[in-house]
This record gives C-alpha cells, structure tokens and sequence, in this order.
C-alpha cells in the first residue's frame, strides 16, 4: 500500500466514525482524536498527511491539545506571573 492510499483509508475511518455516530470528530471523545493522531505519527506520516486523515476539525483540535501547557505545580505558575 502507498502512501497515498494509506492516508486516504484512515481519512475514510474518519469519516465513516462521523457518518456513522452523527458527529464531527473533533466532538467526540478527545482521546480518540488523538488516538489516531498517534496512529498517523506511528505510520510515519507527516504532519500534512495527518491533517487530512483527522479532517481540518480534528487536526485543529489535536494542535489545540498540543499546544496547551500543564502546569504541574503551584510554583511553576507563580514563577510565570
């Protein structure tokens, strides 16, 4: 299988997921977002190619996670401010 076909059958298990549960992905359960945002990177996709496989809703939701910080602490949030 190349590339391309790969990109476009897990872009079509997304979708069949939103048909099929009458949801946009980036609505359903945020692990299985990034569930399959894992799956596209363990593929070794590119970031392009996991955009189109997780569809502009669900791509945006992923980057929205990773780009959130966690603040383990107390004094690292004091530290900041």
């Amino acid at each position: 299988m190349d590339r391309c076909e790969m990109v476009n059958r897990l872009k079509g298990l997304r979708e069949e997921i939103e048909r099929d549960g009458g949801v946009r992905i980036a609505a359903l359960e945020a692990l299985f977002a990034l569930a399959l945002w894992d799956v596209c990177r363990a593929l070794g996709l590119s970031e392009e190619e996991c955009d189109v496989v997780l569809g502009q809703e669900g791509a945006a939701y992923v980057e929205g996670v990773l780009c959130t910080r966690v603040w383990t602490t107390e004094k690292e949030r004091a530290a900041v401010v």
